[in-house]
């Protein structure tokens, strides 16, 4: 339980100065006529004034000014600004060869060129990409989901990865976005319950639209989606699919 001050004794009269100090005073170790009994009653009268000045509130329903907004809200916000997510990561993405072809020959040019990241000092960098690729393979063995992408020149080898969760990894999304930021929530468990909310975006909007049984090996594809730079393999969390027409 929370205590808070705010006063609410009302119909209740305090004791007066005179006697809280009088059994106070006993309290001096000089004076050898105190005797505990004397004690006890002013005690128990500071006590009564400081708990009538206090209301009790149970955790979970904290005022709107609280520590915390609550994943409810946070939930409400993703969905609010799903749409713009999606304007805004199909007008910034760059062609995924251009950017693979770039950070394989100089990270930092990279970075410098296409790289977004959120204010935080030393985050990793976030690439915003588009492009198309056949599925060479899709793993549901595990419930973090991925199909592999062949992309142009085809050559049978997977040059990345699409999440199809239904558990995604990461804050891709979320660190992508130039109109997000932590400043706008009250602590860092909402500032990542945003991520987790985007994400289940992803899997309702994206994913699920399409059925698991649409990721096929061999088929073509089109994709729009963010990553985050790891120096190992790119791992995309889509905001649109499409297929392409295309074929094994």
């Amino acid at each position: 339980m929370i205590f808070s001050t705010n006063h609410k004794g009302a119909g209740r009269q305090p004791p007066s100065h005179s006697s809280m100090l009088k059994g106070l005073s006993c309290m001096k170790a000089s004076d050898r006529s105190c005797r505990p009994r004397a004690i006890l009653p002013a005690l128990f009268a500071i006590l009564a004034v400081l708990l009538s000045s206090c209301t009790v509130v149970k955790i979970g329903e904290q005022p709107a000014g609280g520590s915390s907004a609550g994943e409810a809200d946070v939930a409400s916000y993703a969905r609010d600004t799903w749409e713009r997510v999606v304007s805004y990561v199909n007008e910034h993405a760059h062609d995924l060869p251009d950017v693979m072809e770039t950070l394989l020959a100089d990270s930092e040019k990279a970075v410098e060129t296409y790289g977004v990241r959120n204010a935080s000092a030393g985050s990793a960098w976030n690439f915003i990409i588009k492009g198309q690729g056949k599925i060479t393979a899709v793993h549901t063995e595990s419930r973090a989901g991925t199909a592999e992408i062949d992309v142009p020149p085809y050559d049978g080898e997977p040059d990345a990865a699409l999440q199809i969760g239904p558990v995604f990894k990461g804050t891709s999304i979320r660190d992508s976005l130039d109109f997000v930021n932590f400043d706008q929530f009250k602590n860092q468990i909402d500032f990542a319950k945003l991520a987790a909310a985007y994400n289940t975006l992803v899997l309702e909007n994206v994913i699920d639209a399409k059925g698991t049984e649409w990721f096929q090996s061999g088929k073509e594809i089109r994709f729009v989606g963010v990553f985050t730079e790891n120096g190992r393999d790119i791992l995309i969390t889509p905001v649109e699919l499409d297929e392409t027409g295309g074929g094994a």
